[in-house]
């Protein structure tokens, strides 16, 4: 599912097709169906008349039937949007849905924060007791009266036209941003498990089961499997009758019996469910309006234990989330707590060399038939380079007249960054944690045109054009204000010799793993998206699969080397899992 298009006041609104070429969406509201405008007081009101053990599981699994939120063309997210209101609404607002979705006015009617926010609601004012009749008609009007306040921006009406920008961008396409499944698990436990352990004995390694177990009471591996099988039996249903047959009601409960060692269940319950009684607590600490109030409980606590004993998922993005990239934040706080600051810098100096090589594979292996240019690795420019020094970048691709620069990011912005929405925080993040590196990035582009670092295979007189990329191991909420920064701090860098410096980009892993499948197609080469993507501001500032999909209407391509590396790790957490459940 989507994120609806950003709220944003008229002085700072874009067309709604710029919206779209950002990849953003446009979403039906109450107003389009003939609801009445409503307040925030108002919506939580229509929640306070909703059970909870009646409503919650409905919107669980409604969440999980709308599927994982990777981006989909137009024609498809309207088919997947259709099916859903037609499914979810009650008439009449079921049919002024979805002839505003099939006439092209409207992209969405359901997305990922939407349905959030109307799970805390529910969770924070719904009432107790058994479980009865579904209320659609009430839980119709709250939901679009969510969107509705979503859209308006009541309670943002005051403040810099930008900081709003990037409250709303930190809140829509931050924390609850999921990956490409396969991708995700491929990479993180390669990275974390394959390569971490790889690297036992070398200077500077680190024991990350160590850590973690510290941590968590867990090792990495083995919570891993564990997040894993308690997504699998849901992850993907595409109907309320799949659901049924895995057991939508009872799995995740019965699972809880079937741990060898109860320590074991403690400490992974400790990590992915919470209570009604204990979420509801953490949210009424929270004041804040809806733009702004927190789902962080969401994202620590992915999976809800009702009163009855049924154990649901909140979503199937914020579940895997929790369970992969949830491993890296729980790292960081440990190595914290253990050496302050310094354990902090010695885990992320880790984690960024094991990014490297990562990459450096990645990249390695898309070139190496040759056909679509050459990538220069770092050890391969210091060799060149007779001053021993590290260069200001970690790589190079060369394809015709055209040098990419490429910077690996092993940094990200702060949880509580991302769950107070705050941009002020979100500045001090990126002096903190993304200035340098992009400020080292400008310095490569002038000091590669200078001669001072020479790159095999590369004659600065013959450069034409020069492709400046941030590589980034984690997401980043890529939307226009949120790049000022970059933009600042990267200036305006001359390669010289008449060659034309592109405008800065920043990309992720999971792009360049999509990118290569494109490659390796030859369908789109690497090089080419990259320059393709500068040509168009809109695109430069948003996420790099959302302009492929959506923006170019391209499909994906299989990935097998992405493929090889899934299978890997599905074969170890098997086998871990197998030692931490009894048969079922």
């Amino acid at each position: 599912m989507s994120s609806v298009d950003l709220w944003l006041p008229e002085s700072y609104r874009r067309r709604q097709e710029e919206v779209r070429a950002r990849g953003g969406v446009v979403a039906v509201t109450g107003c389009d169906v003939g609801l009445a405008p409503v307040t925030y007081g108002q919506v939580r009101e229509f929640a306070s008349g909703l059970v909870i053990e009646t409503e919650f599981p409905r919107l669980a699994a409604f969440m999980l039937v709308m599927g994982p939120g990777g981006p989909h063309g137009p024609a498809e997210l309207r088919a997947v949007q259709v099916r859903a209101a037609r499914e979810f609404l009650p008439s009449p607002y079921r049919e002024r849905a979805i002839g505003f979705l099939e006439a092209g006015r409207r992209d969405i009617v359901f997305c990922h924060e939407q349905l959030l926010l109307v799970m805390r609601l529910v969770i924070e004012h719904g009432q107790p007791g058994p479980p009865g009749e579904i209320d659609k008609t009430g839980m119709a009007r709250l939901l679009l009266g969510v969107t509705d306040l979503m859209v308006s921006g009541e309670g943002l009406e005051t403040g810099p036209a930008e900081d709003i920008a990037v409250a709303l961008a930190l809140r829509r396409l931050g924390l609850p941003r999921g990956e490409k499944v396969t991708c995700e698990i491929a990479r993180w436990h390669d990275l974390l498990v394959t390569r971490a352990r790889a690297a036992a004995g070398t200077p500077g390694a680190l024991d990350l089961d160590v850590l973690f177990q510290a941590a968590a009471g867990l090792e990495i591996e083995d919570f891993l499997a564990i997040a894993w099988v308690h997504a699998a039996p849901l992850y993907s249903p595409r109907s309320p009758q799949d659901l049924a047959a895995a057991g939508f009601h009872t799995v995740l409960a019965s699972l809880q019996h079937r741990y060898r060692d109860p320590e074991t269940a403690a400490a992974a319950a400790a990590l992915l469910i919470g209570d009604v009684a204990t979420m509801r607590e953490r949210f009424a600490h929270d004041t804040a309006d809806l733009h702004r109030s927190s789902l962080r409980p969401f994202w620590e606590h992915p999976y809800i234990r009702l009163d009855s004993g049924r154990i649901l998922p909140v979503s199937s993005e914020l579940a895997l989330n929790r369970g992969i990239r949830g491993i890296y934040h729980l790292l960081i706080d440990q190595a914290g707590k253990t050496r302050g600051n310094a354990g902090v810098n010695e885990l992320t100096s880790f984690i960024g060399r094991l990014h490297e090589d990562y990459l450096t594979t990645l990249l390695q292996r898309a070139f190496t038939p040759g056909h679509h240019g050459t990538f220069v690795s770092e050890a391969e420019v210091i060799a060149a380079n007779s001053h021993g020094e590290k260069p200001p970048f970690d790589g190079a691709i060369i394809t015709g007249d055209t040098v990419v620069l490429i910077e690996m990011l092993t940094a990200t912005l702060r949880l509580d960054t991302l769950e107070k929405c705050d941009p002020s925080r979100y500045r001090r993040d990126f002096d903190h944690y993304f200035k340098r590196k992009t400020a080292q990035l400008a310095r490569a582009v002038k000091e590669t045109g200078s001669g001072r670092w020479v790159i095999p295979g590369v004659s600065p007189a013959s450069v034409r054009r020069v492709a400046p990329v941030l590589a980034s191991l984690h997401p980043f909420p890529l939307f226009g204000p949120m790049w000022n920064p970059f933009r600042t701090a990267f200036g305006q860098p001359a390669f010289g010799h008449k060659a034309t410096v592109m405008p800065l980009q920043l990309i992720t892993d999971e792009d360049i793993e999509i990118l290569e499948a494109f490659q390796a197609a030859g369908s789109m080469p690497i090089t080419d998206a990259l320059t393709r993507r500068t040509a168009n501001p809109a695109w430069t500032e948003s996420r790099m699969t959302h302009v492929i999909v959506r923006a170019w209407n391209l499909q994906e391509p299989d990935n097998p080397a992405m493929y090889a590396l899934y299978k890997t790790a599905t074969t170890a957490l098997r086998d871990a899992a197998a030692r931490i459940y009894e048969q079922g």
